[in-house]
Parts: structure tokens; sequence; C-alpha cells
């Protein structure tokens, strides 16, 4: 029996399998080893279509650095090489979902980089700061609901909104909204339009995207290295306070 809190044990501690699994993906990385979807439930351990399950990937998920990087289409490649954007993310989690028995699949929505607190010097690399952003839709009950594992944890210190832990059967948060406001749907292109011009939006340019994308990785690593979490949330639930100190603790060490 594990402690959490005076008087109070949990036989299978969520956070500690989440942060036993992390740290076998971390060794297999650094070994060269393959890592599959397959490989990651297995270390899991939890029942399929269950809200532990469910809450377990999310964190997995999130707990991997945002950094803006290429994308080859591979859905693990998150894990592979320790970091990833949204796509990488959306991919990754919806594999896992998936494999896991839930009814999951990437969606595309709106995004807009100003509504988040990325310094203005950084946001005016960009000639329009809006753009489109990879999430994962979940059906639970007859209910459809967002799961987004966009930001790790270090960036809640920035003013980005990170939550403190999730149910596992409702929406998370959205890349841009703390609270479970879901994200405006992408408009898709009519005849003879591009998705681009279908939302009113311009051609991102190829140099200045990629000029805004090192100085955002660039800023990110500086928050890492100089956080302050204030690790501090307590929850009701015993196990979800447990839960969010690790996602934050584990980073730090």
């Amino acid at each position: 029996m594990i402690p959490l809190l005076p008087g109070e044990t949990l036989a299978a501690s969520l956070a500690d399998q989440v942060t036993f699994t992390q740290q076998k993906i971390e060794a297999a990385r650094a070994a060269g080893d393959n890592i599959s979807a397959e490989w990651i439930l297995r270390s899991l351990g939890l029942p399929k279509r269950s809200a532990e399950l469910r809450r377990a990937i999310f964190e997995l998920v999130r707990r991997v650095p945002y950094r803006s990087g290429n994308w080859n289409n591979d859905p693990l490649s998150l894990f592979q090489q320790g970091y990833g954007d949204c796509r990488h993310k959306a991919a990754s989690a919806t594999q896992l979902l998936q494999l896991a028995g839930e009814n999951a699949q990437r969606s595309l929505v709106m995004f807009d980089w100003a509504d988040l607190p990325v310094p203005g010097s950084i946001l005016s690399l960009l000639p329009d700061t809006r753009g489109f952003h990879d999430t994962v839709k979940f059906s639970l009950n007859g209910r459809t609901y967002c799961l987004d594992a966009t930001w790790d944890m270090a960036l809640r210190s920035a003013g980005f909104p990170v939550m403190p832990s999730w149910d596992g059967h409702s929406d998370t948060w959205s890349a841009t909204l703390a609270g479970s406001a879901l994200p405006r749907q992408v408009a898709l292109p009519q005849a003879g339009q591009d998705i681009y011009a279908a939302n009113n939006m311009s051609w991102p340019q190829r140099e200045k995207t990629m000029a805004f994308n090192q100085a955002l990785n660039d800023w990110m690593d500086d928050i890492r290295r100089s956080r302050d979490d204030r690790c501090t949330i307590i929850h009701s639930d015993p196990e979800s306070t447990k839960l969010s100190l690790r996602t934050c603790l584990g980073l730090l060490t």
C-alpha cells in the first residue's frame, strides 16, 4: 500500500504507474529501442476503456515537452524523439486511445498564438498569428469530448492554460482557454478554395514561420530552465493531488 495523505492509502497509484512508464520510455529512447503503443499500454497495465487509462494517456502525452519540429506522420515520434508540437501530441494520444478501445480521432480546430502569453517580440515574427491546431476528440456515453495535452506542466508558470489534473471523463482545457470551452472548428474548403482561404487566412510564409518556431522553442526552453511551478495543488481527490505533484516534480529530476 502506498501512503498518500494521513490515514489514506491507495493500492495501485495512478501517479506512480504513469511515472514508472515515463521512466521506461525515457530509458528505451536513450537505448535506441523501439517504442510502440502496445508496449506503452502494457506498461501502464490499466483496464481498457477506463477513466484511469484515459487519464494516464493524457498525463504521459502532456509530460513530453512542447517543441515545434518536423512532422513525419509517425504517431509515436513524440516518444521516440522526446518532444513534439500539437501534431505529434494529438497523433500519439489518438493512437493510444484507439488501441485502448476508445472512439477517438484527431481534430483540426482554430488557434491564435496571440491568445497565449507569448512575448510580443516573438509574435511579431508572424504576419498572421492565427493558424490551425491539432487536438483530439473522443466519444463517451453518447457525448463527444475534447482531449488536449499540448502544453507540458512547465509552461504553467508562464501563464499557459495547463490543467492541474483531469478526471478522464470530461473536456480537458483547450490549448488557449482555461476551463471546458471547446475551440472553434475549422471551416472546410469549398470547390476551388484552399483551407486558408476558407478560413479567411493567408498562407504562412515559411522563413517567418521557421524563425517564429525557433524563437518560441528557445523561449520555452528558458522557461523550463528557470521554472517556478508552485507545485502545491491540492484536490479533494488525493490521487489527483499526487498525480499533479508527480507531473510537476517528475520533470525537475
